[in-house]
């Protein structure tokens, strides 16, 4: 290991990345999940509070704001985000009011986005190609 490297993500969520991201091709193959809208958003829900809970993906809340806009086009009051609790609460409601089987899926394919990047300790920021096509609003 490098000195001075500081890892991201602590080994809790660097395993919870590495299960999602290995057995991704599983749940769009597996009919059960693929057709189970509640499980696509329990999966999407417990990663993303996850992400959203970590204190070295977000060291201030404020960036927690720029990223749910920039990859979501999500955005709460400014009070919301005083409390990261809070956040990931209005982030759960806001996710499984989702009807729309293909928001649902952008959501699981920005998840899984962000997840490569930080497995890759790549800056959730850095825009890539694919941020470019999703965020093209058509």
């Amino acid at each position: 290991m490098m000195r001075g490297w500081v890892r991201m993500i602590d080994k809790d969520t660097e395993d919870l990345i590495n299960d999602f991201l290995q057995v991704r091709e599983n749940l769009y193959s597996k009919s059960i999940i693929k057709e189970n809208k509640e499980i696509q958003k329990l999966i999407s829900c417990s990663i993303l509070n996850n992400i959203i809970l970590s204190k070295k993906i977000f060291k201030r809340n404020y960036m927690i704001e720029k990223f749910l806009e920039l990859y979501f086009s999500i955005s709460f009051s400014k009070y919301i985000y005083a409390s990261r609790t809070m956040i990931c609460g209005k982030i759960t409601r806001y996710i499984y009011d989702i009807e729309d089987e293909d928001e649902l899926i952008n959501i699981l394919n920005s998840i899984y986005n962000i997840l490569s990047k930080i497995k890759d300790n790549k800056n959730v920021f850095d825009t890539d190609i694919y941020d470019v096509i999703m965020g093209i609003k058509l």
